[in-house]
């Protein structure tokens, strides 16, 4: 399978939907350690479908994307939920460079509702490791909503020398759970900032140095 976010167009406008099923045994759906009366393992069938929006014109190329994602399973159904994730990216290099020649100017969203453990959240699109309470620890199920919106700006200088830059907002916010109490989440608001120079030295290689404040 091939994902539609990867296809490349250079001109109109295209929507592409998909969709994705699957089933799967889980041995431990409630992430805990052997409980008399509890029933660990299911059958769990999962359904996501998703349409996506590509344009491409003369001066700004979208790529937007909307989905959901269920889950149903067999045994504990109480475990059964819906998500919602959308994004949307917006390429306006063609548009800046009206104002100088060579520059970039990238600008991107994404949301993300769901009930699973925080730590099979992604909830770091960018790299930017801005979500340190929820990375690496299975604290069990919750609703959790996560918005992250990045932008990325470079300014050619001169021919070897460019003047970068990156903002990145967010926020990670958890609701109750419906099937186990869940607690030590915090809510998180993160910004992240960065401005500096670049210089490529050869085709390959690239040398920076950059102001990062969060």
């Amino acid at each position: 399978a091939t994902d539609p976010g990867a296809l490349q167009i250079t001109d109109g406008f295209r929507i592409i939907p998909s969709i994705m099923v699957g089933q799967r045994y889980d041995s431990n759906v409630f992430f805990a350690p052997k409980t008399p009366g509890l029933k660990r393992e299911d059958f769990v069938t999962t359904t996501a479908p998703q349409v996506r929006g590509l344009y491409a014109g003369s001066l700004v190329t979208v790529n937007a994307m909307a989905g959901v994602m269920g889950e149903y399973y067999a045994k504990n159904t109480g475990l059964s939920y819906v998500g919602t994730n959308a994004g949307v990216a917006l390429d306006m290099s063609k548009l800046a460079s009206r104002l100088r020649e060579g520059i970039q100017l990238t600008v991107q969203e994404n949301y993300t509702y769901t009930p699973q453990p925080p730590a099979f959240l992604t909830g770091d699109l960018a790299g930017e490791g801005t979500n340190p309470y929820v990375r690496g620890f299975q604290v069990g199920r919750v609703n959790t909503q996560s918005n992250n919106f990045l932008s990325n700006l470079l300014v050619p200088i001169s021919q070897t020398v460019n003047l970068t830059g990156s903002y990145t907002n967010g926020f990670m916010k958890f609701g109750s759970s419906q099937v186990q109490q869940v607690g030590g989440l915090l809510d998180t608001n993160y910004q992240t900032y960065m401005a500096g120079l670049s210089t490529r030295m050869s085709p390959l290689d690239t040398v920076s140095l950059n102001f990062l404040g969060s």
